[in-house]
């Protein structure tokens, strides 16, 4: 039997759009699937390990806005405003606002003071956590 920490939930979104359906619903339904998930990071003795030497150091939810800046840059090929962060993680925007201060001040990224979507990451994509 799995524990608990290795059950993850996740939401799936399925369209069949081979199936025509006169109800819209039931085409865009929802469906949770609960799937094991085995990570390395999990296991007890890979937690107590110290990152190596000379990767940068964030906490859990800098990885996460570290990521969508990377990704966000990526997929649109401009950074991201402080507005897209607080729709994306639903916050308010003096959160996202001080969380670009202390990534700036961790020198996680650069920004440039007055200029709209000066955001630039300055850390390498193989450092930063999956995308999940």
């Amino acid at each position: 039997m799995k524990s608990s920490d290795e059950i993850e939930q996740v939401r799936v979104r399925k369209t069949n759009e081979s199936e025509p359906s006169e109800d819209a619903s039931l085409r865009n339904s929802s469906v949770v699937e609960t799937r094991t998930v085995s990570s390395s990071w999990d296991k007890p003795a890979q937690r107590d390990k110290e990152p190596p030497a000379g990767a940068p150091q964030f906490t859990q939810l800098q990885g996460r806005y570290l990521v969508f800046i990377y990704a966000y840059t990526r997929i649109f090929k401009r950074s991201p405003a402080e507005a897209d962060m607080r729709r994306h993680f639903e916050v308010t925007a003096p959160s996202v606002h001080q969380m670009v201060i202390t990534l700036e001040k961790a020198g996680l990224i650069q920004c440039q003071p007055g200029e709209a979507r000066s955001i630039q990451l300055l850390v390498e994509p193989e450092a930063l956590p999956i995308l999940r």
